[in-house]
């Protein structure tokens, strides 16, 4: 039975985290649990490698010695990414949201924290799985590269239960957008795993860090 496990455990991962995840929603009795990859991480490593399993996505999530330009890829990134796309929309005769925080320092400091805090972030909730137990595996398997499109593409769609809650980021762009939004999650996969790769597979990093950056 755990041979069999540990033979098919990236199935069994992707799958144990949409039944968790998804089992609400498919109910009608609440939404995405976003915990679910985490849950499904810690069921997965202990049941393949026990208490060494649970060690390695313990030792990922705490590791934070590495050299300040992964830090700073991590936190400065996802904002550049969003400037970018805003100063192209607005080029081609789009206009600019508002950003009620961009005058208020301490009060954006404070936001930024709140989404780092682990019983409330969903890029905690999220991180300690995909990028501190299921990218090692995929990497494992399938290489950089490709290891990281099959995640990426797991972050995007996993959420498709957002698209349709009401008062969501997601239900707000519109499911057509659905398809575009697992490309974005595919392409910030990538940068994610080349820090994950350089800062000595540190989930902190790679994961929870740059995650909560793109929330923010």
């Amino acid at each position: 039975m755990k041979e069999m496990i540990r033979r098919n455990k990236l199935p069994l991962y992707f799958a144990l985290t949409l039944l968790i995840g998804w089992t609400p929603w498919v109910m009608e009795r609440g939404y995405v649990v976003f915990a679910a990859p985490t849950i499904s991480a810690l069921i997965m490593a202990y049941l393949t490698e026990g208490r060494d399993g649970l060690r390695a996505i313990w030792t990922r999530l705490t590791s934070w010695r590495a050299s300040p330009l992964f830090w700073v890829v991590a936190l400065l990134m996802p904002a550049l990414t969003s400037i970018l796309a805003l100063g192209t929309h607005f080029l081609v005769g789009g206009t600019l949201p508002s950003f009620p925080l961009a005058n208020n320092p301490v009060m954006m400091a404070l936001t930024f924290v709140m989404f780092l805090i682990p019983w409330q972030s969903s890029a905690f909730m999220e991180e300690v799985g995909f990028r501190g137990y299921a990218l090692e595996e995929v990497q494992k398997k399938w290489g950089p590269l490709k290891g990281t499109l099959v995640l990426g593409f797991f972050f995007g769609a996993w959420l498709l239960p957002e698209f349709f809650r009401a008062g969501s980021a997601q239900q707000a762009l519109g499911i057509e957008y659905y398809p575009w939004f697992i490309i974005t999650e595919m392409g910030f996969s990538i940068i994610m795993t080349w820090v994950y790769n350089k800062s000595q597979k540190s989930s902190l990093i790679s994961g929870v860090v740059m995650h909560a950056a793109m929330n923010f």
